[in-house]
């Protein structure tokens, strides 16, 4: 394995991309702003080249934005200050999303695939050192931690010791570790393997379990998929690694995960399982809204986690029922605690999702809005503190988020730490554009998002497996908003959609 030297790759970067991710990347909004003046004041190129055929970009953030601005005129009509602001600002998430893609379409088409490599390889270079430099905080003096929002007493053996591994974008390490689950994908390709083991070592630092399971389930795709030999070969090695690192590491999230399910789909069987309900009450603006949580307390007997084909079996079942999800005076669904605690917190948002778009003809074909339903918009404007702070005097929270996410949200976040997990709180892609904006969203979204990328597989190789992930990746968060997942992902598939015209790609590797 030979180890590239950093000034001979920091040599050959374009540095004007290279500021652009490491700002446009920063989990700050008015960081991404500068990101964006950075851009404009560098290119002034503002030709995004639109076209129902051939595309020079993908034309769903162009047709998002116009079916928003039609929703707000003629469907939603909220025309008040709190929602005109939110409304406002979700539009300027989606024109982000557009100047983003754009400017790396443009450095991408004018540098050669090698810089681009060389500036990539610079990108994840700056990603390891931070995650080392928040690693060494975390064993040397974890107090420290508290000024990113950690707890005093983390320290390196506990389970949520992961949490910590902040990336460059200095956001959450689900970030970090989903980031580096496509550079891992991407460096395989290039026969990179020093950056394959960086890439690794940072997902496994990060101990997310769900792209822990995303990652393997991949590499393991690739392994009997791919065409070329020595490239499966050594896909199947640092799967192993992969494997032997993470189990190695993070000893306490295997027994997380198990604890977790059995708690779900057994111990809610148990007669014995001990339950204390505390009540609590969470007022919203002008004291005019109000949401009541269940906060559950579980004593387990040790005996709880004992069990058999049988009850797994009858817990199965369990999981494939929700006949008793039921309606209120106002038509919201109600959802039952013992729900709460017998399945996965996500699986109950896609139900809710479910639900209220079968609700009426509008909310099937057109969702709620911008920021009504479920998104990180919806989230920070609610002022419950959840990914990111908003102004008090401008809060706001509609109808359809407070009885649906936002109920479930509060019910996970205020239980037991146990339940504090991706595969609880409603955050995912599919939520915000099943549930924001409707069937129309969502069409728009698979045909001029992802039939961009689709119509150009003839010329992609590991931009066929990223494709993939993202689906999965889709399940935990939402990214659009985040701005750093999708940027990192339409990085890549431009890069491959450029070397599949036979720039820099050996034909032997250039299709799996």
């Amino acid at each position: 394995m030979k180890i590239p030297k950093p000034t001979k790759i920091f040599k050959n970067v374009n540095v004007q991309l290279l500021i652009f991710l490491v700002l446009f990347l920063n989990v700050k909004f008015i960081v991404k702003v500068l990101a964006i003046i950075f851009m404009i004041a560098g290119t002034r190129n503002f030709k995004f080249g639109f076209s129902l055929k051939n595309s020079r970009l993908p034309l769903f953030y162009l047709f998002i934005i116009l079916l928003e601005l039609i929703k707000y005129l003629f469907v939603v009509r909220n025309y008040s200050l709190d929602y005109s602001l939110i409304f406002s600002l979700g539009i300027l998430q989606w024109a982000l999303c557009l100047l983003s893609i754009h400017y790396l379409k443009l450095h991408i088409d004018r540098d050669n695939a090698g810089k681009t490599h060389d500036t990539i390889r610079a990108f994840f270079i700056l990603n390891f050192l931070v995650s080392l430099f928040f690693l060494a905080i975390l064993i040397i003096h974890p107090i420290w931690l508290t000024f990113w929002g950690h707890g005093a007493d983390i320290t390196f053996n506990n389970p949520s010791a992961g949490d910590t591994i902040l990336g460059i974008s200095f956001d959450t390490s689900t970030v970090n570790s989903t980031i580096n689950c496509l550079g891992l994908i991407y460096f395989l390709y290039k026969k990179d393997y020093t950056f394959c083991l960086l890439n690794i070592l940072t997902i496994v630092l990060c101990t997310s379990n769900a792209t822990f399971f995303l990652t393997l389930a991949i590499l393991v795709l690739m392994i009997f998929t791919v065409r070329e030999k020595k490239l499966r070969i050594y896909t199947l090695i640092y799967s192993l690694i992969f494997l032997l690192l993470y189990f190695s590491i993070s000893p306490k999230n295997r027994t997380y995960i198990r604890n977790y399910f059995i708690q779900l789909y057994v111990v809610s069987k148990n007669p014995n399982q001990q339950q204390v309900a505390d009540t609590l009450t969470y007022h919203f603006r002008r004291g005019d809204s109000t949401i009541v949580v269940k906060r559950i307390v579980e004593a387990l007997p040790d005996s709880a986690y004992n069990y058999s084909n049988g009850r797994l079996g009858k817990a199965f079942s369990n999981f494939l029922s929700f006949s008793d999800f039921r309606r209120n005076d106002s038509g919201y669904m109600i959802v039952p605690e013992f729900i709460y605690n017998t399945k996965p917190g996500k699986l109950i948002s896609f139900m809710q999702t479910y639900f209220y778009l079968r609700s009426s003809i509008p909310h099937f074909f057109f969702g709620a809005g911008i920021g009504n339903f479920s998104s990180k918009l919806a989230f920070r404007a609610s002022g419950v503190n959840a990914l990111g702070s908003y102004p008090e005097k401008y809060r706001y929270t509609s109808a359809d988020f407070k009885y649906n996410h936002l109920r479930s949200y509060l019910y996970y976040y205020h239980s037991d730490a146990s339940k504090h997990s991706v595969m609880n709180y409603p955050f995912s892609v599919y939520n915000q554009v099943l549930g924001e904006y409707g069937i129309a969203g969502a069409i728009l979204f698979i045909i001029f998002y992802l039939g961009y990328f689709a119509s150009k597989l003839n010329r992609l190789s590991y931009g066929r497996y990223m494709i993939i992930i993202l689906l999965g990746f889709f399940l935990m968060e939402y990214w659009f908003e985040s701005l750093s997942l999708i940027v990192i992902f339409e990085l890549f598939m431009l890069l491959n959609i450029k070397e599949g015209r036979g720039i820099s790609v050996p034909p032997s590797s250039a299709h799996p």
